[in-house]
């Protein structure tokens, strides 16, 4: 969560660089990082969160993020969940992960 609100790219180019030789394990923490996210967006609202295992993430993500931001997060999650189940090349996907993941913070 904190890569993906740092001011430069480089924390999270560092965070994503193990997943482009797992496979299981990028769609883990994708999914994990939707809940993140759902969670987030839903303590923004005034919500409380459940869904992730990491609370003090998902509050920090809602000071950080507006509600817009934290439902392009979310659409930029389904994109590259899309581009996972497509066998996107392993090399690429950590590229495309870092631009999605950023454009969508705004970044």
């Amino acid at each position: 969560a904190k890569a993906l609100v740092a001011p430069g790219s480089s924390e999270l180019l560092l965070v994503s660089a193990g997943l482009e030789k797992e496979k299981e394990v990028a769609d883990g923490v994708l999914a994990s990082l939707s809940l993140l996210v759902r969670d987030a967006l839903v303590v923004r609202l005034g919500g409380v969160a459940d869904a992730s295992a990491d609370r003090q993430a998902a509050e920090a993500l809602a000071r950080s993020l507006s509600p817009a931001r934290l439902m392009a997060v979310m659409q930029a999650i389904e994109r590259l969940q899309t581009a996972r189940r497509r066998n996107m090349n392993p090399s690429l996907f950590s590229v495309y992960l870092c631009a999605q993941l950023r454009a969508a913070v705004g970044k």
